[in-house]
């Protein structure tokens, strides 16, 4: 699916929540005992890093993680004294710091994590060294606009990114100059008459009235409106497969399978292993229904963004390490069980972060090679599935936005230069190598619709529909 509108209001509830808290805790324990915050704040900046590290996602949105930032603040209030006189040295400390920030830390960083302290010790130092410089009213400026330029800028990316495949320079340029422009408007004739025209102070009791009225229809908006939309032509399918939800579709820092992952005939002395990432694990129900129909035993080894392949991937701005371990483990394990069939695949139409730099596409085909080689078994064991097509636009939004004009939603098919790569490699090795792309992309065109369904369930994975529709064309390339 595309990325909501409202996802940026994550940090909103997370500030919001903290100023509810905070307040009562000062004046339960702080307010006569303001030394007690440095430790706090310590506590907090140490749990933040460590849950950074076992749950990166859930620690950059949820309010105990992202705590140790306003404590930050609250340490430069309460307990560190301004300075007697301005300080220009520790002021340019901390503006070159942020500035550093914002220019090197990018996506591949945990955040919050290590680096996260550079932006924080930067603004404490700029709160610290009380040194104005001429330029800060324009970031004052900046400031004042800020809350209503970070209401818009999210919508707008959003509607972007439904329409064109990837945001360029001048579109980014278009979304930030009509971010401040309607933040502006926003600010002017919305957000500053809201709050200090007298016609607008509201009774606490207007104010609860009014926000359960919101809650209310919120609420019903999101759990009223169908999830699976349907008409009489198609039906859409998010579903996702099985071994998403019993723990063997490894997530991120999990290098071990907690469960024994086998499925299909668990009686059969014929085993076959499906391995990757997760666009292995989207052929797993057409590989299932197979394995049950031949009496095979299938087991399942499969992790979010790690490729079954000698691949050394980059996680949080360094080297996936659970990831590393994973791909040491299952082709250990693959080697052991000496299986009948090996069904490899792995997202080559995207580009993972890589420890080691040269060309990507290369890389991918000698660490595929690699790989394959350690399994231990020969070549005419192994299958390789050709990664899906990528779609330019989400497809089920798409599809629920045009119901009757479906053909809008298709899409050109293009491969990436690792697939041709991986391709060219695994040919001349004397590897299996599957191609659907001719039955999802007749003529070139990918459709949005397969066996009356959606073909995909999100941005780049198949659907359960689409993979199932799939067995019967899988199950004669594999015998």
């Amino acid at each position: 699916m595309s990325p909501t509108p409202y996802l940026h209001y994550w940090s909103l509830g997370v500030e919001e929540q903290f100023y509810l808290l905070w307040p009562i805790l000062f004046l339960l324990f702080f307010k006569a005992h303001r030394k007690l915050v440095l430790p706090l704040f310590a506590i907090a900046t140490i749990f933040a890093l460590w849950y950074t590290h076992i749950a990166a996602v859930n620690s950059f949105y949820l309010p105990f993680s992202r705590a140790w930032e306003f404590f930050a603040g609250i340490v430069v209030a309460l307990l560190i004294p301004q300075a007697p006189r301005a300080s220009k040295s520790l002021a340019i400390f901390g503006w070159v710091t942020v500035l550093l920030s914002v220019m090197f830390i990018g996506t591949d960083f945990a955040v919050p994590g290590i680096t996260t302290l550079a932006p924080v010790v930067g603004s404490m130092a700029i709160l610290i060294a009380r040194s104005v410089f001429t330029w800060e009213p324009i970031l004052a400026w900046f400031g004042e606009l800020s809350f209503s330029i970070y209401l818009i800028h999210w919508p707008l990316v959003v509607i972007a990114l439904s329409r064109y495949q990837g945001l360029g320079k001048i579109t980014q340029s278009v979304i930030g100059v009509g971010s401040i422009l309607i933040g502006y408007l926003i600010s002017r004739f919305i957000e500053i008459p809201f709050r200090y025209r007298q016609k607008h102070l509201f009774s606490l009791r207007t104010w609860a009235l009014s926000l359960a009225a919101i809650a209310a229809i919120v609420f019903t908006a999101t759990n009223f409106t169908g999830a699976t939309a349907s008409n009489s032509k198609f039906s859409i399918d998010l579903s996702e497969p099985i071994i998403y939800h019993d723990r063997c579709h490894l997530d991120f820092g999990i290098s071990i399978p907690p469960s024994p992952c086998i499925y299909g005939d668990l009686h059969s002395s014929t085993l076959v292993v499906l391995a990757g990432d997760s666009h292995a694990a989207q052929w797993f129900n057409a590989l299932n229904s197979i394995a049950i129909k031949s009496h095979w035993k299938l087991l399942s080894l499969t992790k979010s963004s790690c490729p079954a392949a000698f691949l050394p991937t980059v996680r949080n701005g360094s080297a996936d390490g659970s990831c590393a371990q994973w791909q040491r483990y299952i082709a250990a394990r693959i080697n052991s069980l000496k299986p009948s069939k090996v069904i490899l695949t792995g997202y080559s139409e995207y580009q993972y972060s890589l420890v080691q730099s040269g060309s990507y596409p290369d890389l991918y085909a000698q660490g595929q090679l690699r790989f394959d080689r350690a399994l231990g078994l020969p070549v005419s064991s192994i299958y390789y599935i050709e990664d899906s097509p990528h779609p330019v636009q989400s497809v089920v939004d798409c599809l629920s936005g045009n119901p009757s004009a479906t053909a809008r939603c298709n899409f050109p098919l293009t491969r990436s230069a690792a697939t041709i790569a991986i391709k060219t490699a695994l040919s001349s090795s004397g590897a299996h190598y599957m191609s659907f792309s001719g039955i999802l992309c007749p003529r070139n065109i990918c459709t949005a619709l397969f066996a009356g369904h959606n073909a995909y369930r999100d941005g780049t994975h198949i659907s359960v529909t689409t993979s199932t529709a799939l067995s019967s064309e899988l199950e004669l390339s594999l015998k």
